[in-house]
């Protein structure tokens, strides 16, 4: 059972499940095409089109930053996250390891 939602792009959800992973759904083919597993349950999630990144926001408190396409999909990143008073989440910058 999902307990938030988003739309990724046109055809694509990414769901948060109460056992803990985010699922990609595709609406075209209605298949889950990838999942990615979390430190705890989400409360909600944002997708920054922009920079290709998904945040969720965990009922613990914290958040969680990871890529959304490309070869590290699912893989976590390191940013500065934080969540307002209303339970939204706000993006503050990213810091992405040297290669």
């Amino acid at each position: 059972m999902a307990s938030t939602a988003t739309w990724m792009d046109d055809t694509t959800a990414l769901a948060a499940c109460d056992d803990g992973y985010i699922r990609y759904l595709n609406f075209e083919t209605k298949c889950i095409t990838s999942e990615v597993g979390c430190s705890f349950l989400a409360k909600n999630i944002v997708v920054d089109v922009a920079r290709g990144d998904i945040v969720v926001g965990l009922k613990d408190g914290r958040c969680e930053l990871f890529e959304s396409h490309g070869p590290d999909r699912g893989k976590p990143r390191r940013g500065n996250i934080s969540v307002n008073e209303e339970d939204h989440i706000t993006v503050l910058g990213y810091v992405f390891p040297s290669t």
